[in-house]
This record gives structure tokens, sequence and C-alpha cells, in this order.
């Protein structure tokens, strides 16, 4: 036991010495054995929109992690600030294109979608015959309503109700339009959230932008501070405390040489470049 102990201790002494004497070169052959975990769903289904992936909370959180005042990061500031942006639309709007709402008294469960949600209600307001469709269709939606408020996100395809009640006539007329093929259309002021596609691209150029479990981001953030390489650490969302962005500029090629080492043959499970992410990802919303 001696002998092992004295032996652990010769490695860790040569460890620190190999990485005090070539940090960078040392960094690269840690980052290539260093073992990454299984992210999970990033954006899971559900009819609540408030467990979905949330890019504004995920700006936020990078822009509040970033230095203040460094200046490799400064210009990653203004950029974040434009990435997100939105456009209304007053639109007459099927339905049966909701996939969630706001809020509901029922989240103790969860649904994959709000049709899902409908499937699963006893209490439904009646819905079964063409004449209570278009009953409440015109009740609620009808001439002098006011047009509901939704929000499309193009960079998902989803699209979720602003209500402020229980969805349950938006749920049973949904339901009914997609068992029976009808049109549920209803007047909307429709959000439409989208990535601007040349700040999108300027951020690409400009900086790596890379989302991995939070332990592992802190244990490479470690390893190229050592070698005093420009990285930070933030924060993914406050759903996903367990997940951080390794953020770093591309200008500096020892940098580039050890991030490209991390990502190379790793799955999307394990890494992601959230830049090209949001780039692969794109549903336009049709002006109708």
């Amino acid at each position: 036991m001696k002998v092992s102990n004295e032996l652990f201790d010769l490695e860790a002494f040569l460890n620190r010495w190999v990485q005090r004497l070539a940090p960078a070169w040392y960094a690269n052959q840690a980052v290539r054995q260093i073992a990454l975990s299984n992210m999970g769903t990033l954006n899971p289904s559900s009819y609540l929109a408030h467990r979905w992936m949330s890019l504004a909370s995920i700006i936020s959180a990078c822009e509040q992690g970033l230095p203040e005042k460094h200046p490799i990061f400064a210009p990653l500031h203004p950029l974040l600030q434009k990435l997100l942006v939105s456009k209304k639309f007053d639109r007459l709007l099927n339905l049966t294109t909701i996939t969630g709402v706001e809020i509901s008294s029922q989240d103790d469960k969860d649904y994959a979608s709000l049709a899902h949600w409908a499937i699963a209600q006893p209490n439904l307001p009646p819905c079964s015959t063409a004449d209570e469709f278009d009953t409440l269709l015109n009740q609620h939606f009808g001439k002098g309503s006011t047009p509901i408020k939704v929000i499309y996100r193009e960079w998902d395809g989803r699209y979720y109700w602003i209500n402020r009640e229980e969805p349950v006539v938006v749920a049973a007329v949904a339901k009914f339009a997609t068992e029976k093929q009808r049109e549920a259309r209803v007047k909307a002021e429709i959000h439409v959230e989208s990535v601007h596609e040349a700040t999108l691209e300027r951020i690409r150029q400009q900086f790596w932008w890379l989302l991995l479990a939070r332990e592992q981001a802190d244990a490479i953030h470690a390893l190229l501070n050592a070698a005093h390489l420009p990285v930070a650490v933030t924060s993914f969302e406050s759903r996903r405390d367990d997940l951080a962005f390794l953020i770093a500029p591309k200008h500096n090629p020892r940098l580039n040489r050890i991030l490209l080492t991390l990502i190379q043959n790793r799955s999307s499970q394990e890494v992601v470049e959230f830049g090209r992410f949001l780039s692969r990802h794109h549903y336009a919303f049709r002006n109708q």
C-alpha cells in the first residue's frame, strides 16, 4: 500500500510538472480524454411552455455570466442583445397549431402537448358534434371577441397561448377540429420570436459557444485558465443548472486546437455547438 501511494504521488507530481511546463499541451491532452456526461433532452415536449427551453432566458444568463468589461468578451454583449428579435402579426390562427399554454392549474402532471392534455381531461366543455363545435367557436372567438395572444418560436416551430384561464375551451375546440378535420381559425395577435441570422453568424465567426455538463465545463475552464487562455463559463438557464456554456474567442490558434480536440468525435448529447444548433433549427412563420 505504501508503494502504491508513492507511485500515485509521483504520477500526480509529474502531471503538475507537465501542466506547469506546457499548460496548453497538457490541456489539449486532458480534453481529449475527459468523459463528457449525457445532457439529456434540452427542449422537452410539454403542454406548459415554461417547461420548454427558453432562448430569452439563455441569452440573459449568458450576458450575466460573462466577465464584466473584459476586452475580449465585450463585443459579445451587444451581439447577444440583438440575437433574439420579435415581430407582431394580426392574423387568423388555427387553434390546432397551438402546442402549449402559459399557465394551467394542473401543473403537477405533464403532457407532451395541449392535444395530449385535452385527451386526458374528463370535463371539457361539450364539443362532440358540429353544432357544439360551432357554438363554442362563435361564443368565445366570434365577432367582437378579443384576439388571443400567442407566441410563435421560429427556432423550434412551437406556438403557445398566453392564457389567463384554464385552456379547456381551446383544448375542446382544437380536439374536435383535429379529430373531424375541421378548421378552427380564430383572430390572434401572433408574436413571432426569431433568431437574427446575421447576428448569429457574427457570433459563430468570433466565438466558441459550447454547451455541456456544468461539471465538465468547470473542469475545462480550470485547465484553460491554467494555460492563461481566455475562456468564460456561463449558466444555460435556471431550469437546467446542471448544464453550462463554455465561451471563448476564436482568434487564438492554441485555444482553437484545444476546443476542436474537445468536440472531435463527440455526440450532440455530450457537447453542442450552440450557434450551429440555432442555425440548423428554423421553422419559418407562414405570413398568410
